[in-house]
């Protein structure tokens, strides 16, 4: 069995060119040669496209990816992410309902990333933001690799500037679960590590941009295992 899944949000290469994109509110310039967009009508337009190209009628899944990118930008707050979250799924219950999608979800950050990068989403405060008789969200995707294992075993913590409340108690993947959720890894052979730069690469000996050298790698995956 062969499961379908695309994605929108980040916007990069020949995307970048589209007229479509200027004439659009909410899109978030965060460097010159990479924005971010998840409005409704761009949405529409990606999955068009996106469904030309492979020549299918229907994907299995659309996934937001990383909203919180947007953060990056001037004038995005992580209350703007969530009202940008809330229109998209208004919209991609439409797909569903068009037969475009069967079903669709969050590609995120739900832990932050470094100490010195801490935006990522809360998936109480995404399931608040879906419509209320809606059915189609039924995706999570997340990093978990050797060297960002949180989503296993920490307890999903509320983003620093969102209102006090208690904690969930649980991991983010427990929570997934208790939601009925599908759950997909992101980079699983790969991740990020404190603050040092560039990814660490566990299918591969070379450092690929990374501070870490083979055998820190090495030790870390024999640490962790």
């Amino acid at each position: 069995e062969i499961i379908v899944v695309t994605k929108v949000g980040n916007v990069v290469g020949s995307a970048l060119a589209q007229p479509s994109l200027r004439k659009l509110g909410g899109v978030a310039h965060v460097r010159e040669n990479v924005w971010h967009c998840i409005e409704p009508a761009w949405i529409e337009e990606e999955l068009t496209r996106s469904l030309s190209r492979l020549g299918l009628e229907c994907v299995d899944a659309l996934l937001l990816h990383c909203p919180e990118f947007a953060l990056r930008a001037d004038g995005v707050d992580i209350d703007e992410v969530y009202r940008r979250i809330a229109r998209a799924a208004e919209h991609l219950e439409l797909e569903v309902a068009r037969g475009r999608i069967a079903c669709y979800g969050v590609s995120a950050a739900f832990y932050p990333l470094r100490p010195s990068d801490p935006e990522h989403l809360e998936l109480e405060r995404v399931l608040g933001s879906l419509p209320r008789e809606g059915r189609g969200f039924q995706v999570l995707q997340f990093p978990v690799n050797f060297a960002e294992p949180q989503a296993l075993s920490v307890p999903h913590a509320a983003h620093a500037s969102s209102p006090a409340t208690a904690p969930p108690a649980a991991p983010l993947l427990e929570l997934a679960r208790r939601q009925g959720l599908a759950v997909l890894a992101n980079r699983p052979l790969d991740g990020l590590f404190g603050e040092l730069l560039g990814p660490l690469r566990f299918a591969s000996a070379a450092s690929l941009g990374s501070e870490l050298s083979e055998e820190d790698a090495d030790a870390l995956e024999a640490r962790i295992t």
